[in-house]
């Protein structure tokens, strides 16, 4: 905890580091010295987090009061994607995610492993944008079904082996109704673009928008193919 109370006005404070330019780890440093700094700059410290190691999901699974004020959250890793990738305590980040109840912005990009997606299991927030690395299970799928304010949605993981993408529906009619950007195998994208607003498309390292004129050859006949 801030251990020099400095007692000045939040205005006050945001006007002094209004003048500067400092890091979200800048200001962190200096909110453990200062009580003051530490209650003007809270919330801006914590509406958007990237991390790449799990010790920050401690501080969000222990603290509820701080974890309602994240709306964008990044867990990564800065090396070069693995099928197993480091280790990750789930019942942190399960509860960590529980807690972050205005998050609007999640990405999940640390691990192909698709057992990492009962870690949203008890996410229940408002999502915009998902993007997501794991294979793509059943707990996954019941997961995007559940959600309806997703806009923009990216899955680079393939369905797991007990899932058949030809012979039945993943995804209800009534799911994801506001999707407008997807990016994914081909796979999700026959399931995922007939009958939503999707205006962008993006697989295999290629994007295209659908309601444009200029289409890649190579994308042109699988878009008619969706309707678009």
């Amino acid at each position: 905890m801030p251990t020099n109370d400095l007692k000045l006005p939040v205005e006050l404070w945001l006007l002094v580091f209004s003048f500067g330019k400092f890091s979200s780890n800048d200001l962190a440093v200096l909110c453990r010295v200062c009580a003051g700094l530490y209650h003007a700059v809270v919330d801006s410290l914590y509406e958007s987090i990237t991390v790449d190691n799990s010790d920050v999901c401690t501080t969000l699974a222990e603290c509820p009061h701080l974890a309602e004020k994240v709306k964008s959250f990044v867990f990564t890793y800065p090396t070069i994607m693995v099928y197993d990738g480091p280790e990750v305590n789930l019942d942190n980040l399960t509860s960590a995610l529980k807690n972050m109840t205005c998050l609007s912005t999640l990405k999940l990009i640390h691990s192909q492993k698709h057992e990492y997606s009962s870690v949203l299991q008890y996410c229940d927030a408002e999502l915009h944008i998902f993007h997501c690395t794991y294979r793509v299970n059943r707990r996954l799928l019941s997961f995007l079904n559940r959600q309806d304010s997703i806009r923009d949605l990216a899955l680079t993981g393939m369905p797991t082996f007990d899932i058949d993408p030809k012979r039945e529906e993943m995804f209800l009619p009534t799911s994801l109704p506001l999707l407008t950007e997807i990016s994914a195998n081909s796979c999700f994208l026959k399931a995922l673009v007939p009958g939503r607003p999707v205006h962008t498309v993006r697989f295999k390292g290629q994007h295209v928008h659908t309601s444009g004129t200029r289409l890649h050859r190579p994308l042109h006949s699988t878009c008619q193919k969706f309707g678009t």
